[in-house]
């Protein structure tokens, strides 16, 4: 079996000691799954997002033990920079992640950061456009589309960057049933073109598009069986 492309190893983790939120929790997430991650809330399900994609380090905190592995290697020893390319994450909120007043403009901008020419601008724009079929979402007004295509514009800027690993921090919240349903179908192209996806949600049925689903029970990540 092809190794995890995210491990959760032996993970202790609390911000105060009468109130752990993780006990020796193990979990793994591969390339080309949606991995699903449900529990109630204040269960510890934003905070493990967070010490994933390093925006929460491990380092600062004294009662933590145990490790994550990006690509096998401990993600205290990336750097941000390193962790920015490698993943990114969408958020509840999509107006909170959007810059620009022109979809492609909100594309370009990460990608010119990283000084790529615009030739290969266009190739990856292109790309992701013929993906996710959102040709029509290029040239409006981030401000002028639903919840829904907003959240499809934060995924196609992730796309451009070629990051291989998602992390949804319930990005259905906020969206009507049509804007969930174009989320769904996005994702499972992104699955399908090869990337890991870590899919927080507190509303279950948002989870019937993955491919496995880990509940927290008692401070740890145990995995379910998906029926059918």
């Amino acid at each position: 079996m092809k190794e995890a492309m995210v491990q959760i190893q032996g993970l202790d983790f609390c911000y105060q000691k009468e109130k752990p939120l993780f006990r020796e929790t193990r979990a793994e997430f591969y390339g080309g799954q949606i991995t699903g991650i449900v529990g109630l809330s204040g269960c510890g399900k934003s905070t493990l997002l967070r010490l994933i994609n390093g925006n929460l380090s491990m380092e600062k905190w004294p009662d933590v033990s145990g490790q994550i592995l990006i690509e096998g290697k401990n993600r205290e020893t990336w750097n941000q920079d390193e962790l920015i390319q490698k993943m990114g994450t969408v958020y509840q909120d999509p107006d909170c992640q959007i810059l620009f007043s022109h979809v492609e403009d909100e594309w370009v901008f990460g990608m010119e950061n990283y000084q790529l020419t615009a030739e290969v601008m266009e190739e990856r724009m292109t790309a992701v456009c013929d993906l996710l079929q959102i040709h029509h979402l290029r040239y409006r007004n981030p401000n002028h589309l639903s919840g829904g295509e907003k959240q499809l514009v934060i995924l196609a800027s992730i796309y451009c960057l070629e990051a291989e690993i998602l992390i949804l921090d319930e990005c259905m919240a906020q969206v009507d049933p049509d804007g969930r349903q174009l989320i769904g179908e996005a994702l499972q192209k992104l699955r399908d073109a090869g990337k890991t996806l870590i899919m927080v949600e507190h509303e279950e049925k948002n989870l019937q598009i993955a491919d496995r689903i880990y509940r927290v029970i008692n401070q740890k990540l145990i995995e379910e069986v998906i029926s059918g």
